[in-house]
């Protein structure tokens, strides 16, 4: 009863007649024999579309055989005028397919039950793609029967790649577009049916590069999608949805814009449930890479608010907060100018955004695929947007009082990896945003999951956590207690694979040399850890030289090979290269004062196991003279020159010759306040002094120490010990007596005695200089004494009568000043003199009695 009861297709229990094999060999018989009688062939339509309505049609391998051969064979003989026999032959291609999709497999068939694939391939060999293009060529004489045939195109060629392709070869998209934009206008139901079928033909075939090539080639103005969207472009059917989605994948970047411009200004204006609202955001989401469609969102009115307003409007529902979440991510890093900063966009970065995102992440909690994106996209909108949210205390307190959410949310997805990822670069970026966050993370444990992270993961998973887990810890590499977590064998050997592995990779190179710094700065036993790893040395030397232009890189490799030069180690970092590398970065960042400060520490280590062929005072003297006025690389440099002189006195007289007295006088007269830098002043003095030559030179300046030891005459016993030093021995060159027995220097040694009166190291020091500054050999002469001289002398003898220094330093002192008259009377002239003389003559008769009996 077809012909007069065509409304059973959706009807599963209309049908008395159940298909089988016997009954479709029948029909194909029946077809067969009888090809030119018409009313039998119609009949025969009639009766397949019937039976094919119903969902439980078994569908086999000789069944769908005969039923193929018969609807091809049946709508070719009826006349394309018999638009309703041709339609039920449309309606039982549609139908078989359907029911094909819900009970067949995609594959894996066998002799009985085919698979969906090798059913459509069977109605295509059979004829039956020729005949449906055939229904719907022009003339159109019946709507439903164009509707039929498209829905049986749309059910054949969907997800059948092979079949597609003949379709579009065989002008299926033209025939297509060409009933759409007939159609288009018609208010009829029935148009609309047309129109909705073909669309969806058109979809199917143009989601497809050859598809859409002959879509533009049918359309070029791009009339087609207006239509299928509808005229004021609102449409949410889901023909027009699907062909957004199809558009959103062109590679033709105008037609992304097209797409985007009809989500906003449509399914995104008026979406009437959550499902459409959802559906649009995961449109923008996905064409959210192209800048034009992100210009076409912020640009548009009240477009962005849309998205928000969704979002809050449907907050629990999770797939819409994801999109949203992924989508506004996409509009933050977008947003963000070539150079790094921020666009000009007021809409973007409030505080309500702010809110919006921290509800997500406490409302979907448990749902990873929803933090992952929460996560990225809330550290987005405080690495985009820091200058904004720091100057706002409402966004600044509502993420400090979110960090214990996104701490639980780590907790809760601990085997996430993109969660852990993004909540590892979220505290990252708040640690970065503000000080008070810096230190609530600090307090609130949250540095140390992202240690577990790094720890836990290891070094196994995607190089994205591990990024992020490393920028987020280098922002906290001066705090000890997360330096101190890191600082094992399991922490020492990630970080050290890091430089291995992502060595070409120059900021995790510059994250992890931060943190392997600060351990071996921070703990001895991470230090030995390092030493005892031969591959420590070789890969921080590797990743020098490779970034040989990153400063950071340098100064925290510099400081970190510093800190493990420890006895075999050092001529380890020497035999790598470490040399050439110190040198390299004075020559290369010789502005940079942090550089030069850890190279200049490092080459301090270095100079001892230098071969005395190789020359690097130059060097010294080179970073010396560019950073005067910076005290730490001053004393840095003077350790290294003070170690080059202790190497022999070709050393020494290089150092004079480059100016490196020079350099240290100047570094002691600008830096007066520094006691450390003048002790090591007076003790590389006090070295270089042991050459004939250079004493001289630095006999010349010798107000330096007196300057100093006067400065601090009261502070530092250590540096006076250094300064007494250098005049000894200064003065046992003849040249420099005469600068010595000025009455600078000699009053600047009785301050030092009368100061340091405790101390029997200071004045036995004290004599010997006073011994060899008194004496001139080559004039045989011997310095006048005053009467504070000879007091403090005496009154040294009588408060350390049990040192054998002082005593003897003192009797050899006081027996010089007796070779000239005035001397004598005025030694005589004190009776203290000889008693002093006397008590040493008894406890020390072997040391003192020659001198103290003379």
């Amino acid at each position: 009863n077809a012909d007069n009861d065509s409304s059973n297709d959706n009807n599963d229990s209309a049908s008395l007649v159940m298909m089988s094999n016997d009954v479709a060999a029948a029909i194909s018989t029946a077809v067969s024999k009888h090809k030119s009688n018409r009313m039998i062939q119609q009949a025969a339509l009639g009766l397949m579309c019937n039976v094919s309505s119903t969902i439980s049609l078994p569908v086999t391998r000789p069944m769908t055989e005969n039923l193929a051969k018969s609807i091809a064979t049946a709508m070719t003989h009826c006349p394309v005028t018999c638009t309703a026999s041709q339609g039920h032959g449309c309606r039982v291609v549609a139908n078989t397919l359907r029911c094909a999709s819900i009970n067949l497999p995609s594959d894996g068939g066998s002799d009985n039950c085919i698979t969906v694939n090798e059913l459509k391939a069977i109605f295509a060999g059979c004829g039956i793609i020729d005949a449906l293009l055939r229904a719907m060529a022009k003339p159109w004489l019946d709507n439903t029967l164009l509707g039929n045939a498209c829905d049986a195109l749309t059910a054949l060629c969907t997800d059948a790649p092979q079949l597609k392709a003949k379709l579009i070869e065989a002008g299926g998209v033209a025939i297509a577009a060409d009933i759409i934009r007939a159609y288009d206008g018609f208010p009829a139901d029935q148009a609309k049916i047309v129109r909705d079928s073909a669309s969806r033909t058109l979809v199917t075939l143009s989601n497809c590069p050859e598809g859409m090539a002959a879509l533009d080639s049918f359309d070029p103005q791009d009339q087609i999608s207006s239509t299928i969207l509808g005229a004021s472009g609102t449409g949410a059917s889901p023909t027009s949805l699907l062909w957004l989605n199809m558009r959103c994948e062109d590679e033709d970047p105008s037609a992304r814009v097209d797409a985007a411009s009809s989500v906003v200004s449509g399914v995104l204006q008026k979406y009437s449930s959550a499902a459409e609202a959802t559906q649009a955001l995961s449109l923008l989401l996905r064409i959210s890479e192209s800048e034009d469609c992100i210009d076409i969102l912020l640009s548009s009115v009240g477009a962005f608010d849309r998205v928000l307003c969704a979002m809050e409007r449907y907050p629990d529902l999770a797939a819409l907060q994801q999109a949203g979440c992924a989508l506004l991510s996409n509009v933050y890093i977008s947003n963000s100018g070539s150079d790094g900063h921020p666009r000009e966009q007021d809409s973007l970065g409030s505080e309500r955004e702010v809110q919006i995102i921290l509800k997500v992440i406490r409302l979907h909690k448990f749902r990873s695929d929803v933090q992952e994106y929460a996560m990225l996209c809330l550290r987005n909108l405080t690495v985009c947007f820091s200058s904004r949210i720091s100057a706002n205390s409402n966004e600044t307190s509502a993420l400090q009082d979110a960090i214990g959410d996104i701490i639980d949310a780590m907790e809760t997805n601990r085997h996430s990896i993109r969660v852990q990822e993004n909540a590892s670069g979220l505290l990252w970026a708040l640690a970065e945003l503000t000080s008070s966050l810096q230190l609530t993370l600090e307090s609130s444990c949250g540095v140390q999951h992202v240690v577990r992270v790094f720890l836990e993961l290891g070094f196994d998973e995607e190089e994205g956590v591990l990024s992020e887990a490393l920028g987020c810890l280098a922002a906290f590499s001066s705090c000890p207690d997360i330096v101190s977590a890191l600082a094992s064998r399991t922490g020492i050997s990630i970080l050290l694979s890091c430089l291995e592995t992502f060595k070409e990779h120059q900021d995790h190179v510059e994250r992890a040399c931060a943190l392997l710094s600060a351990i071996s700065f921070y703990s001895h036993a991470a230090r030995m850890e390092m030493i005892q790893s031969h591959d420590t040395v070789v890969l921080v030397i590797s990743c020098m030289r490779l970034h040989s232009s990153s400063a950071f890189i340098q100064k925290e490799s510099f400081a970190l090979l510093a800190n493990i030069a420890i006895d075999d180690c050092i001529q380890r970092i020497f035999s790598e290269g470490g040399l050439v590398q110190v040198e390299s970065g004075i020559s290369n960042y010789l502005g940079d004062s942090a550089v030069q400060r850890e190279a200049c520490e490092l080459l301090c280590s270095l100079v001892h196991v230098i071969p005395s062929d190789v020359h690097i005072v130059s060097s010294i003297i080179q970073v010396a003279s560019a950073h005067d006025e910076d005290e730490r690389i001053q004393l840095k440099c003077i350790e290294a020159l003070w170690a080059c002189a202790a190497k022999g006195h070709s050393y020494k007289r290089e150092i004079a010759l480059f100016g490196g007295v020079d350099i240290i006088v100047e570094a002691m007269r600008r830096h007066i306040s520094s006691t450390a830098l003048l002790e090591k002043g007076c003790v590389c003095l006090w070295s270089l002094a042991f050459d004939s030559e250079t004493s001289v030179l630095i006999g010349q300046s010798s107000h330096a120490i007196t300057d100093a030891m006067i400065a601090h005459v009261d502070d530092s016993q250590q540096l006076q010990l250094e300064a007494l030093g250098a005049l000894k021995t200064l003065a046992a060159t003849v040249e420099n007596k005469r600068t010595l027995q000025n009455d600078s220097t000699i009053r600047a040694i009785v301050i030092v005695m009368w100061a340091h009166n405790s101390s029997d190291r200071v004045q036995e020091a004290a004599l010997m200089a006073l011994t060899n500054i008194a004496v001139n050999p080559r004039t045989n002469g011997v310095m006048a004494i005053r009467h504070n001289e000879l007091e403090v002398i005496v009154s040294a003898m009588r408060r350390f009568p049990e040192s054998l220094g002082v005593q003897e330093q003192a009797c050899i002192l006081l027996r010089n000043y007796t070779f000239t008259t005035s001397n004598v009377a005025l030694m005589k002239s004190n009776p203290l003199v000889f008693q002093a003389l006397a008590d040493a003559l008894d406890r020390f008769p072997a040391k003192c009695g020659e001198r103290a009996s003379f």
